[in-house]
């Protein structure tokens, strides 16, 4: 398949199911968004690779048969470290998978069926988003949520590089869930794609400052006007 089909030259996409619209055009902003979210994902899931994957899982005595068991916690802490980090890699990867299925979700007008050409090739119905992706959001932020200091404040966006991007990524799918509600405002959409978009953000909020706890920095609390 050739990476580039000059179609696009006049500032024309084609959308699925044939109809062609603007590269400026309320859908394709939409899923514009998406996929700079998509993409700001695949940096986090990078640098955490990276990084914080590299924990050391090894002790400077553990090749040593009369290990004490001080090294014996030390390497537990140390694995449980890192699982809990591939654990977070795991997630962030479904969520790219997610937004995938989003993307195609609003680059395909809720008219269009698929075609017998696209049944011949094993594609039984377009990729939707559902309930179920917004209900595994919804524990996942409930469940690592329990594990964070309460709120009493605003905290500032900020923390580690990790925590940082994190709270990026959470402004750009708040960005896109604009873009979504602009589109909705004009066309037929699928709503459980405007929901996700909006637990979405929830969830990179809570997994931003998880992600600076695991990392050992505070949050720094926004003091209010004048403060």
């Amino acid at each position: 398949m050739k990476i580039y089909t000059k179609t696009g030259d006049g500032g024309t996409t084609t959308l699925f199911g044939g109809k062609r619209v603007d590269k400026n055009s309320a859908r394709i902003e939409a899923y514009g968004c998406v996929d700079e979210l998509n993409s700001l994902i695949g940096v986090v899931i990078a640098q955490i690779k990276e990084s914080s994957l590299r924990v050391p899982i090894r002790s400077e005595r553990s090749n040593q048969l009369n290990q004490d068991r001080h090294d014996l916690v030390k390497l537990d802490l140390a694995m449980t470290i890192k699982n809990n980090w591939k654990n977070i890699v795991k997630k962030f990867l479904r969520i790219q998978g997610e937004l995938f299925v989003l993307g195609t979700d609003l680059a395909t007008p809720t008219d269009v069926r698929v075609s017998t050409s696209l049944k011949l090739r094993g594609a039984s119905k377009i990729p939707r988003v559902t309930r179920t992706f917004v209900t595994r959001l919804e524990k996942e932020i409930d469940f690592f949520d329990k594990l964070l200091p309460a709120l009493k404040s605003f905290i500032l966006p900020g923390g580690s590089k990790t925590g940082s991007k994190l709270h990026f990524a959470r402004t750009i799918a708040r960005r896109a869930e604009r873009r979504i509600v602009d589109l909705s405002n004009t066309e037929k959409i699928n709503q459980n794609s405007l929901v996700y978009i909006n637990r979405l953000s929830d969830w990179l909020f809570v997994l931003a400052r998880y992600v600076n706890q695991l990392e050992k920095v505070k949050e720094v609390p926004w003091k209010g006007r004048g403060r």
